[in-house]
């Protein structure tokens, strides 16, 4: 006899009601999906008897997959496996298509298959995913013998080694691709509770590779293997446990199958599971803080299986091993601890493998990785190490190689937390608003990996290599990522969260041992990191006062840079999207600007002599105090350009080259991708113009340019040079020819001229020629822009044409940007005013002249 609809609908309400009970009367996780599956076992197999009692044909009823393995939540499918003989009979068939129609008819989301023994072999052998849910399969009725034989083959048991491996490989990789379609974090703001990064099909995959690798019935049989401490395996499943909770409330406030927890459903779930907080958002906050804490656990644990797996199953070829102290090895570009107690006589170790995984460009092998996670809060021991840290932790800050996979890394093992506290107080905090996608860590960590690398903003077009090139240009780019670690620190705290977070990277910066000024510069970064953006899309950028009202602000051209760059890389770290083309056009408009007002002198001269009052202090703070008098003197005859132009490190450097009259010196910056150059000595007319042919004689190509007069009759001229791959020249006999040459040039009033011969590609010809002038460059100088396509000699060219005019060149600034050279001149007449109208136009056409590719 057929059981009405309305009572199979009665009996799945009342099993969906026990669940809610449990749910709200604090039951754990693991008793809620048990329960509610065990309920679902006893409906089935009732109704499944109830159709079947005039039947003899041999059948079995498998559950499988979530139903399988028991961790049924409320609106989860109910995956069947019907094996039948090899002839099914008529009556079967209608009996199994009215049992399903029954399941149907309750409201349950109910999916089978019906299979022989030998189609099920077939269909897995093309389905891995039909093989993956058998993985965890159970008899729930029936006599068991088709079972039996289905088993016979398709028990993990039963592999070989192939079949092993090759199910291993495909669920590595179809994790990997999971978590990339998810965001690759598990800190999104509205995550997917089943399928995110730390969610519970990470859980299921460990378990299947744990099964199937190592032929293990239960995943806790991994620490007899010493794959995972039993400390470390209860967090696992704690967390695992309330995401259960999590999901089976979602699915009962959802009233369907729902695994994303949006916003509407976070606040619901927050109060249903008995959060407290005195605002709804703060409520929400809360919760999300513990959740992304547990899904931290699982993403963690799961990332150091995954490693372990990808490790046993495609091990490293072998190599000659290298052995380091403090119990370290490096073989087959894996770094491995091999003898843990000498490793933790140094508790700086925990942090040194990250330095050195740049060093020797390797990865750390999982066994290191949960190693260091178990032991990081060694880190917490002493002051005595709490310094060496900060040396160390910049070392990896200032390394090429991966800055942004060590911070990933030190994340999450927790020691980056440890080092930086205000860091930990972060991680998990989630914002409860649609415009950011992920928790405060995780934005965090995003936008170190854009600014480590611009390519991975994946945000339409946008000139990466110009970014890049300022980023270069900074004397100290550590600073970046320090700023970016520190941007939104303070978020959750009461109070502005800018104006906290700078007075905590003012003392973070002291704790690395930064000086005044880098510390200054940095906390100045965090305090304003929103003022470019808000400028930019709230203000005219067209409407001159406002441009410099904002270059006021910013002061000096490296923190226009750093402030623009960071710009960048935070709002492209939000989410997907949130870095549009209006966006893009707006930054670099409000960059250029202001840029082209610091370059040609527009700044108010009251904000000037603030800044550079403020430069030069620190250009003395920097100097050995036997040596501070002398430096003060000669900063007195250095020009306000090159004060606010450069670092105080740089300008230091000035100083002490300026205490010889006159001289060439070159310095390798190999890192940066460039070779600098100072020359300097008495002024003449057309000495740049001769540096600079010079330079183009020995087939040198100039970057950047500029020129700076003294107070004192002379000029120091700095040239950015590579040669014409775009590389730094490092070759010491050609250094040497450089040197030569310049020098001779200074000392012996010689002038060189070089033929402005090129071969122009279609860039170049499709570049068109602009000179003009900027009104407002200086009270007493007058400033041409000259952009124009680069070649060999262009720049002397320019600065040999403006000789031809009777005129004295006060400065230079020059510039490369691919095919686009970008040289502004800074002239007076020959009695030292500014120019009149009429020879600035005869300037401009002499230089468009020779600007001009013929």
């Amino acid at each position: 006899m057929l059981v009405a609809i309305e009572e199979l609908q009665s009996t799945r309400k009342e099993i969906l009601q026990a669940c809610e009970k449990r749910l709200d009367g604090r039951n754990n996780g693991r008793a809620i999906v048990k329960n509610f599956s065990y309920s679902v076992d006893e409906f089935i197999i009732s109704v499944w008897q109830n159709c079947a009692r005039l039947i003899n044909d041999d059948v079995d009823l498998i559950a499988i997959g979530g139903f399988g393995r028991s961790e049924l939540c409320p609106h989860s499918d109910w995956d069947l496996l019907i094996l039948v003989g090899d002839d099914m009979s008529l009556e079967l068939k209608k009996l199994l298509s009215k049992f399903a129609q029954m399941i149907w008819d309750s409201g349950a989301n109910f999916s089978h298959s019906v299979r022989s023994v030998k189609e099920a072999r077939i269909f897995f052998e093309i389905d891995h995913h039909a093989r993956t849910a058998f993985l965890e399969s159970r008899l729930l009725s029936g006599k068991g013998q088709l079972y039996e034989q289905l088993c016979r083959t398709e028990a993990i048991e039963n592999w070989d080694l192939c079949r092993q491996t090759k199910f291993c490989l495909q669920k590595l990789q179809e994790l990997k691709v999971r978590r990339a379609s998810f965001g690759d974090t598990a800190f999104c703001m509205e995550p997917n509770v089943k399928n995110g990064k730390g969610g519970l099909r990470d859980v299921s995959t460990i378990f299947w590779l744990s099964m199937v690798w190592y032929r293990v019935s239960a995943a806790r049989k991994l620490i007899n293997e010493k794959i995972v401490s039993e400390a470390e395996f209860d967090g696992f499943v704690k967390a695992r446990d309330f995401l259960w909770k999590v999901r089976t409330a979602l699915h009962l406030e959802s009233g369907r199958e729902n695994d994303i927890l949006s916003f509407e459903y976070q606040f619901r779930l927050a109060k249903r599971l008995r959060y407290r907080g005195s605002s709804d958002s703060q409520t929400a906050e809360r919760f999300l803080k513990n959740y992304f804490l547990k899904v931290k656990t699982i993403a963690e644990l799961t990332d150091i299986f995954m490693l372990h797996f990808e490790e046993r199953i495609t091990p490293s070829p072998p190599t000659k091993a290298r052995i380091l102290s403090g119990g370290i090895r490096i073989s087959g570009g894996v770094l491995s601890v091999i003898d843990e107690r000498e490793f933790l006589k140094n508790p700086i170790n925990l942090m040194d493998v990250f330095r050195l995984s740049q060093i020797y460009d390797v990865a750390l092998n999982s066994n290191t990785l949960r190693f260091i996670r178990l032991n990081k809060n060694l880190l917490n021991s002493s002051s005595k190490i709490k310094s060496k840290l900060g040396v160390l932790f910049l070392s990896i800050l200032q390394s090429d190689l991966h800055v942004s996979r060590s911070l990933q890394l030190m994340h999450e093992t927790g020691v980056l937390g440890k080092f930086c506290l205000d860091f930990q107080k972060i991680t998990g905090f989630g914002q409860f608003d649609r415009y950011h996608h992920f928790t405060v860590d995780a934005h965090t960590i995003r936008g170190i990996s854009f600014m480590n690398n611009f390519n991975l903003i994946e945000e339409g077009k946008m000139n990466l290599a110009f970014l890049s090139t300022l980023k270069k240009s900074l004397e100290k780019p550590e600073l970046l990522y320090i700023a970016v670690l520190y941007h939104d620190i303070a978020k959750g705290r009461k109070g502005d969260h800018s104006k906290i977070g700078a007075e905590l990277a003012q003392k973070f910066c002291k704790k690395l041992g930064l000086t005044d000024y880098d510390a200054e510069l940095v906390s100045w970064l965090v305090l304003n990191h929103l003022v470019l953006s808000k400028t930019a899309q709230h203000f005219d950028i067209n409407d001159r006062n406002i441009i410099e009202e904002f270059a006021v602000l910013v002061g000096e051209r490296e923190r226009l840079i750093a402030l623009f760059l960071l710009t960048i890389v935070d709002v492209a770290a939000v989410g997907p999207g949130t870095l549009t083309e209006w966006k893009k056009y707006l930054f670099f408009q409000l960059f250029h600007a202001t840029d082209n007002l610091m370059r040609t002198g527009q700044m108010p001269a009251s904000a000037q002599a603030l800044r550079i009052k403020s430069r030069k202090k620190a250009v003395v703070s920097l100097s050995n105090p036997e040596m501070s008098k002398k430096i003060k003197t000669i900063l007195e005859i250095l020009p306000s350009s090159l004060i606010l132009n450069s670092s105080p490190a740089i300008t230091l450097e000035f100083c002490t080259t300026l205490n010889n009259y006159s001289g060439v010196k070159i310095f390798f910056e190999e890192e940066r991708g460039f070779t600098k150059i100072l020359a300097w000595g008495e002024d003449r007319n057309g000495l740049f113009a001769s540096l600079a042919a010079g330079l183009a004689d020995l087939n040198i190509k100039i970057i950047t340019a500029n020129a700076y007069t003294l107070k004192d009759s002379r000029v120091m001229d700095v040239f950015h040079i590579t040669d014409h791959n775009d590389q730094a020249l490092l070759e010491q006999n050609h250094l040497n020819r450089i040197k030569v040459q310049l020098n001779k040039i200074l000392t012996t009033g010689s002038n060189i001229s070089v033929e402005n011969a090129s071969n122009p590609d279609i860039l170049m010809r499709a570049l068109p020629v602009s000179v003009k002038q900027h009104e407002s460059a200086g009270h007493n100088v007058t400033a041409i822009e000259v952009i124009a396509a680069d070649r060999k000699g262009l720049l002397a060219t320019l600065a040999s044409a403006l000789l031809a005019e009777d005129l004295i060149l006060k400065g230079v600034s020059a510039s490369t940007f691919g095919e686009k050279a970008v040289d502004m001149f800074f002239l007076v007449s020959k009695n030292g005013r500014k120019l009149g109208t009429q020879q600035t136009n005869g300037v401009i056409k002499r230089l468009e002249a020779v600007a001009r590719i013929n």
